[in-house]
């Protein structure tokens, strides 16, 4: 459905770029003689003739690489100024002037300034630069700003590694705005590129022969440079975007292979259980208070089942476990060292991860693992929860109840001490729910979880009791 809708996109454009050609011809046959409008023939025709020179590619060669290294300097250095400006508020605030300056100023009056402290040849570069940067900078931290919190939670509780949350959780959601800033920077690059040339007359560039059409009257010169130049700026911006989509699908995925190096397998030590105590536990919100007083054991090696009305602070006393949320008061004893898993109340995916992806990555350690083994072991687990088939499909394409199903796979995969359920049984039906909460029972036996429920079929379920 998209590709047809992409499709009929395109046709719509060619059909609108043919009734301005159209347009053109016959505005220049009607009145080109007298205010010296050549037709898109002639223009044709001599942008040929250029074409079937050899200097003709030294100058566009020339003037690519001035103004796409302008373009590529402004995207890294925007980029990393975003980074810094959200990681650190004084910068942003010490940014904003600058940012303001540079996008509000005219182009010609920065060309000007330029000129009198550096060389025309390297002009372009330098403005290019200006003009990109502000773009960039502005959309990355707009994407910064604008990232998943829930996401977040999610790799603060299965520790995953900085690179691991960088490829597969950050990446992924700042690649719209990074794609929508380079799509701007791109022709707008081209043409502050073009105009800096003109100007600063830079010899061998695209610039400085639209000077010599202007100077001599040349306008079938003068409009083949400039098609030229919307050529080469919608080319760019095709094969910029297209490079950006690759590596951001390439970034999504997990190649599944034999490849990489393989640890040996050592003998590590079983970390004894211990009992989780709360000590007089407090929590507020405002003057709202959620828990208050809350003294409290879950014995190590069972299932603890908590039930209470809606409201009473089941989620928040298991964010408070979890370490997503600090107490008011009170102490917890029995987590420290521990590794946590936990399905969350909320659904928290990468929504463009594939099923493998987004179960892989909480065990993911390394840059090169083989993925072999553990592909199969993860299929065979969504296979006891009936999603055999949804391995490489991405999560948005799942229902509400297929993705609780994979939020449990997930969570069982996890190398964990300590289980959090949040009423991980939501939105599957009788059927469904019957084979879920049968293989949570196998799955839990004989470990510490803490499982929020309001239902007592569930509890007896999966605690028997």
């Amino acid at each position: 459905m998209m590709q047809n809708k992409r499709k009929k996109q395109s046709k719509m454009r060619w059909w609108a770029v043919a009734f301005w050609l159209l347009a053109w011809q016959i505005l220049s046959m009607q009145i080109g003689q007298e205010i010296l409008i050549v037709s898109p023939v002639a223009t044709g025709k001599r942008l040929i003739w250029l074409i079937c020179g050899i200097r003709f590619w030294k100058i566009i060669l020339h003037s690519t690489i001035r103004i796409m290294g302008g373009f590529l300097l402004g995207i890294f250095a925007g980029s990393s100024a975003a980074v810094l400006a959200f990681r650190y508020k004084r910068i942003e605030e010490l940014c904003y002037p600058m940012i303001c300056v540079m996008k509000t100023t005219p182009v010609a009056s920065v060309i000007i300034l330029l000129l009198m402290w550096i060389s025309s040849g390297n002009l372009s570069v330098c403005i290019v630069f200006l003009m990109t940067f502000p773009i960039l900078y502005t959309n990355v931290l707009e994407g910064l700003q604008h990232l998943n919190p829930k996401l977040n939670e999610m790799a603060e509780v299965f520790e995953l590694p900085v690179w691991v949350r960088l490829r597969w959780i950050g990446i992924p959601q700042l690649m719209p705005y990074i794609k929508a800033g380079c799509a701007l920077g791109i022709g707008l690059a081209w043409k502050a590129g073009t105009a800096a040339e003109v100007i600063g007359i830079s010899g061998g560039t695209i610039g400085e022969k639209l000077y010599q059409a202007k100077i001599y009257l040349e306008t079938a010169d003068l409009l083949a440079w400039t098609t030229m130049i919307l050529v080469m700026s919608y080319l760019f911006e095709k094969l910029f975007l297209g490079m950006l989509d690759m590596a951001g699908e390439r970034l999504k995925r997990i190649q599944i292979s034999d490849s990489g190096k393989t640890d040996e397998v050592k003998n590590v030590p079983v970390k004894e259980q211990q009992d989780i105590i709360l000590t007089h536990l407090s929590k507020s919100y405002g003057e709202h208070c959620v828990i208050q007083n809350l003294s409290r054991t879950f014995p190590r090696g069972q299932t603890t089942c908590i039930m209470a009305p809606s409201g009473a602070g089941k989620t928040t006393l298991l964010r408070l476990l979890m370490g997503l949320e600090v107490p008011n008061s009170g102490r917890i004893t029995g987590m420290d060292g521990r590794k946590k898993s936990a399905v969350f109340q909320e659904q928290i995916f990468g929504e463009d991860l594939s099923v493998y992806a987004n179960i892989r990555i909480v065990r993911k350690r390394k840059l090169f693992e083989p993925e072999k083994q553990e592909y199969e072991k993860i299929k065979t687990e969504l296979e006891a929860v009936g999603l055999l088939d949804c391995m490489d499909q991405k999560v948005k394409e799942l229902s509400f109840g297929m993705r609780q199903r994979v939020a449990l796979v997930r969570a069982f995969y996890a190398d964990w001490d300590v289980l959090f359920l949040d009423e991980p049984f939501r939105g599957l039906d009788r059927s469904t729910r019957e084979l879920v909460m049968e293989y949570t029972k196998r799955k839990c036996s004989g470990k510490q979880v803490l499982f929020v429920t309001h239902d007592a079929e569930e509890k007896k379920l999966v605690i028997g009791k």
